[in-house]
């Protein structure tokens, strides 16, 4: 299906979803849109190949349309007419939106016409930042062409300045490598740097390890300033780059003090510090080490990096020390989120230890400073260890950890097991305060790019609703206009051929506050309930697996080398095509991935004793793992056969693993009650299908 067939389908489908059939269907949506409709007509016109008209079009917009379709108009206007036309758009548009997509706009004009001058000019006082990355790219270029005489030091600052990336590497190959490179004997202390840099980025330790002395000489020399990116680099090389490891520790120990009140004492305390974890047997110098690198960081993110490793190296140690630590570094941390990963490596370690002392000390310690998801997860696991009697307290307090586990409603694999338990105990969960759905986005309404998205689809052009959202600063726009917009981008998937609308609508809808379809849709129902049905699986299980596996993405690969749906490897594929004597096959066909995923997930089920969760388990980690899992998980339970799923789930070794099990679950139980015509009834059948409660 072509573009235009497909762009002129989708507009006459949107009338149809927005505005009552009229003779003057045009008309209407002049009046609704206003000024900003201009902007869209603009854009048919241009298809059509209409210039001329289209640019009045975009003009009047420019002057009278909303924010960001004013902009849009302001951008194209840059890119249309004659030389004088698109200079003088690129002079207003520079003059009233100076931000970073516009000034790419108007850098790209200057560029293809080789105005190198007017590019620098135009940038001479951007900022080094992340976000600038293309831009200062575009302006090295321009210095290289003019042979400007600042063109190596203001290279020598973006590379040394912000973590190298992409564009630092292209750039690096295509305007320095000829000069800059390592068989150049006669490099200069910053090109020596930036090469250095770029070694780093390329994980070349053993150049970084041998070559690190060059910069401490450079430093000593005063020919370089201590630099935090460059003692960062030098941390990275000695770290991996060398077996000399006690050695290494003791040296950015005494660089760390020779360098004391610069950014380098930071880096050097810090990789002095994994240097001694990496030891093993120097757990109290690795610990100081991180002490004081948290007593010199200089940004919250550098102090909650190095709290975080300091955590994560006594769990390698010693669990026993963790209570203490907490105590003291919970409150100083800025970033609950950021410790999320070690909470559920230490909530493993503590249910594989079997020390549930441990964990209710743990408890107390954090549950004021964690993240809402850690304090539902270990709000819940405190609750199932009463109910169990491994730890010993009362009814009462078992209750009151589910109430809170249950309350944190966007932690929908926690609260649905404590809501289970809850009812369980005849508790009336309707008076239980949600602390989740009333938590709102930080970022204002944006309004104004609601209009301009809604547009794209009034008018026609559905490939440009997810890019332009997605580029977006705030995209908080206003939640009817994002429901509409993820409705319209499902329907425009049941007719696109060449996009995938189905999963952008599906990556928009995460925006939508509380619970909704729209987040756990049905698509390729035909096929799911088909193959659901031929292998007596609740379709249910399959559209959790494959919203998990891939969002709905036929033709996604992961990094593993798994594909489509249901994201299988090729050898698998390969064993089922065989048992089901299949010869021709392709796995990016939705209907071969979704028989194929259908039928290894129900394989994996019946050989595992019918049990579902430890079914998910093995779709993710390989049946053999689950069965060593299973056979080695005693942990003070009792008998391994009756180790409860859920908390079994806590003891795997795996992050992943037990990520995947509580998303499956998690979308299960969302899937069976948002379809349900009778929702209390079938969440007790899923959490019990799942979790044999």
């Amino acid at each position: 299906m072509s573009k235009s067939f497909f762009r002129s389908l989708t507009f006459i489908f949107t009338l149809f979803l927005i505005s009552p059939i009229s003779c003057s269907v045009k008309t209407e949506e002049q009046k609704r849109f206003g000024p900003d409709a201009e902007y869209f007509i603009a854009l048919q016109l241009l298809n059509d190949g209409n210039e001329k008209a289209a640019i009045s079009k975009l003009n009047y917009c420019a002057k009278k349309g909303s924010f960001y379709c004013a902009l849009e108009s302001k951008k194209l206007l840059c890119t249309l007419g004659t030389y004088n036309q698109k200079s003088l758009a690129c002079e207003n548009l520079l003059k009233e939106n100076p931000d970073v997509d516009s000034l790419l706009v108007i850098l790209n004009h200057y560029l293809n016409l080789n105005d190198f001058q007017k590019i620098v000019e135009i940038t001479n006082n951007i900022k080094i930042e992340a976000k600038n990355n293309k831009i200062i790219k575009i302006r090295l270029e321009s210095l290289k062409n003019l042979q400007n005489s600042a063109f190596l030091d203001e290279c020598y600052t973006w590379f040394t300045t912000l973590p190298i990336s992409t564009e630092h590497y292209h750039f690096y190959r295509d305007s320095l490598s000829e000069k800059i490179n390592l068989t150049n004997a006669q490099l200069t202390p910053k090109e020596f740097a930036i090469l250095y840099r770029l070694q780093i980025y390329k994980r070349d330790y053993t150049y970084s390890f041998q070559n690190a002395n060059i910069l401490f000489d450079y430093f000593e020399q005063k020919l370089l300033e201590p630099n935090a990116q460059l003692s960062s680099d030098i941390g990275k090389a000695y770290l991996y780059g060398n077996s000399e490891i006690v050695q290494n520790a003791a040296l950015f120990s005494q660089m760390a003090q020779k360098y004391k009140s610069t950014p380098m004492e930071f880096y050097f305390w810090f990789y002095a510090g994994r240097l001694f974890d990496k030891a093993s047997l120097y757990s109290t110098k690795s610990r100081i080490s991180f002490e004081n690198a948290i007593k010199c960081a200089e940004t919250d993110l550098l102090k909650d990096n190095a709290i975080w490793y300091l955590l994560n190296t006594s769990l390698g140690s010693s669990i026993n020390s963790i209570s203490a630590l907490l105590k003291e570094y919970a409150p100083q941390w800025t970033n609950p989120s950021y410790f999320d990963d070690f909470f559920d490596a230490l909530s493993a370690a503590i249910f594989t230890a079997g020390d549930w002392n441990l964990f209710y000390e743990v408890y107390e310690s954090i549950k004021n400073y964690t993240s809402d998801s850690i304090r539902s997860q270990f709000s819940y696991l405190l609750g199932r260890l009463i109910q169990t009697g491994h730890i010993n307290s009362s009814k009462e307090n078992m209750i009151q950890a589910f109430e809170t586990a249950y309350s944190y409603e966007n932690s929908i694999y926690y609260s649905s097991l404590a809501k289970y338990q809850l009812i369980k105990n005849n508790v009336d969960i309707s008076k239980i305060k949600n602390r989740s759905l009333n938590t709102q986005s930080q970022e204002p309404i944006n309004i104004e790019a609601g209009i301009l998205l809604e547009g794209y689809a009034t008018f026609g052009f559905p490939e440009k609703i997810y890019k332009t959202w997605s580029n977006l600063e705030n995209k908080n726009i206003p939640q009817d206009k994002l429901i509409y917009l993820c409705e319209f981008l499902q329907n425009c998937g049941t007719y696109a051929e060449e996009d995938n609308y189905f999963t952008q609508s599906l990556r928009m809808a995460q925006k939508i506050q509380g619970k909704s379809k729209l987040k756990f849709p049905k698509f390729y129902s035909d096929l799911i309930e088909k193959y659901s049905a031929q292998y007596e699986i609740d379709p249910t299980i399959m559209y959790s697996l494959i919203r998990s596996e891939s969002f709905f993405d036929p033709d996604v690969t992961s990094v593993a080398g798994a594909n489509g749906l249901s994201q299988l490897m090729e050898f698998t594929a390969a064993d089922i095509a065989r048992k089901l004597k299949i010869k021709d096959y392709s796995l990016t066909d939705p209907e071969t991935n979704i028989h194929f995923g259908t039928y290894y997930l129900k394989n994996m089920i019946s050989r595992l004793e019918d049990d579902y969760l430890h079914g998910f388990f093995a779709y993710n980690a390989g049946i053999t793992r689950v069965r060593r899992w299973l056979n080695t998980s005693i942990l003070g339970f009792g008998k391994k056969s009756n180790m409860p799923s859920d908390l079994f789930l806590e003891t795997l070794p795996y992050t992943e693993t037990r990520e995947y099990g509580r998303k499956l679950v998690s979308a299960s139980v969302m899937y069976k009650t948002l379809y349900s015509e009778n929702p209390d009834k079938d969440f007790k059948e899923i959490i019990e299908l799942l979790l044999k409660f």
